[in-house]
C-alpha cells in the first residue's frame, strides 16, 4: 500500500513537473542582410531600432544586427567588422575574446570553450555566465547583474563575425538548448 502511495505521489509531482516548463522557443530561418547572414531568430523577437540600440548598448559603433524579445531582456546580437585576421586564425581570435570577456566582469564562469565546425565553417565558441556586483553608487538601485552568454566567432573574406545571444542568469535553462540551435543554425554568405 505504501509503496502504491510513493508511486503516485512520484506520478504527480513529474506531471507537474512538467506542466510547468515552458516550452522551447521556437525558431525562425531569418536573413540578416546587412551581415550576408541567415540563421534561425526565436520567433516573435525583432530586430532592435536606432532608439532601442542607444538606450540599452553604450558603444561608438552600432552593431549589424540585434533581435530582442518583447521585454527587451533577451537579445541575439550579430556583429560584423572588418579585419587583418585570417580565416585560419578562429581559435586564436577566440582567445583573444575570451581575455576581453574576462575583464568586462566580475566574475565569470566558463561554461564550455571550444572550437567547431558548423555548416562547414570553423567558428570558437565561448559559453558562460558573467556577473557584475550591484553599483552602490548608482541612483537607481539594479542589484547584481547575472547574464547567460552564448558566443560564437568566426572569420570570411576579411570581416570578423561575432554572434551573441544573451538573457538574465536565471533564464539560462530555459534559454541554453534554443541558444545552441540558433548558433548552430548560422549561414554566412548563403541568403
Amino acid at each position: 500500500m505504501l509503496k502504491n502511495f510513493f508511486l503516485a505521489v512520484l506520478s504527480v509531482l513529474m506531471v507537474l513537473c512538467f506542466a510547468f516548463q515552458t516550452p522551447p522557443a521556437k525558431l525562425v530561418r531569418t536573413r540578416v542582410e546587412a551581415a550576408n547572414v541567415s540563421m534561425s531568430v526565436p520567433k516573435g523577437f525583432h530586430l532592435m531600432n536606432d532608439d532601442e540600440v542607444a538606450s540599452k548598448y553604450f558603444s561608438t559603433q552600432r552593431p549589424t544586427a540585434i533581435f530582442t524579445n518583447d521585454n527587451g531582456k533577451i537579445d541575439l546580437g550579430i556583429n560584423m567588422t572588418e579585419t587583418e585576421w585570417r580565416e585560419r586564425d578562429v581559435a586564436m581570435l577566440g582567445k583573444f575574446s575570451k581575455s576581453s570577456i574576462m575583464n568586462a566582469y566580475t566574475k565569470v564562469t566558463i561554461i564550455q570553450e571550444k572550437e567547431v565546425k558548423i555548416n562547414g565553417r570553423v567558428f570558437y565558441i565561448i559559453e558562460f555566465v558573467g556577473e557584475i556586483p550591484e553599483d552602490t553608487k548608482a541612483i537607481i538601485a539594479k542589484g547584481k547583474v547575472s547574464r547567460y552568454h552564448y558566443m560564437q566567432y568566426t572569420i570570411a573574406n576579411g570581416q570578423q563575425y561575432v554572434f551573441n545571444f544573451n538573457c538574465p542568469s536565471a533564464q539560462k535553462a530555459q534559454w541554453q538548448i534554443p541558444a545552441k540551435n540558433m548558433m548552430n543554425s548560422v549561414r554566412i554568405g548563403i541568403l
